[in-house]
């Protein structure tokens, strides 16, 4: 027993590390990518698109930074220009990419914060919350296996629903089976 709780405690510290550095890992790689594109205008936009012959342009919406639209030069350069979310400049600038280019992509770009961050989180509450259901499993388990029951018929419906409800046959144990055992006082 001593041997589990060990276990679980060495995964919380770990796991909770773990699960902070990838947190700061992901946010800071999320923030060189967003400082990596170079705000223009839309003249500036029109201007190095055609000097440059881009012709792959990414359109995102989002509810916080309104409508952007983002290219990538050959040269490896990468810029954006932001209008707001449901304007006529928004439309215009669209259309004109289309005439012009012939293409202008559609997209979400789902950030870190709204990806990244619940899935990492996720991972590490499921594996802390998956061992401790085991844990709970083996204590309750092993407490079946040491208790005298008043009936003994009671003892062995217990162990085969260990065995064929294992997530919910812990909970019920540790809260019924006081009831179901004998008393034992120490002679």
């Amino acid at each position: 027993m001593e041997k589990f709780k060990k276990a679980f405690k060495f995964q919380l510290k770990w796991l909770t590390i773990l699960g902070l550095l990838a947190i700061i890992v992901g946010i800071l790689i999320d923030e060189l990518d967003r400082r990596s594109y170079k705000k223009i205008t839309v003249e500036e936009f029109t201007k190095i698109a055609i000097q440059e012959g881009v012709t792959d342009f990414r359109h995102y919406n989002d509810e916080l930074i309104g409508s952007r639209f983002e290219m990538r030069t050959p040269s490896g350069k990468k810029y954006y220009h932001d209008s707001y979310l449901f304007s006529d400049e928004r439309f215009d600038f669209q259309n004109m990419i289309i005439e012009k280019f012939g293409s202008c992509g559609q997209g979400s770009k789902l950030s870190f914060y709204s990806s990244g961050m619940p899935i990492i989180i996720g991972l590490v509450v499921g594996i802390l919350l998956f061992n401790a259901i085991i844990l709970l499993w083996f204590v309750a388990f092993f407490n079946l296996l040491n208790s005298e029951f008043k009936e003994n018929h009671n003892k062995w419906i217990w162990f085969i629903s260990f065995i064929f409800l294992p997530l919910i046959t812990p909970l019920y144990y540790m809260l019924i089976s006081d009831k179901q055992k004998r008393d034992w006082t120490p002679k």
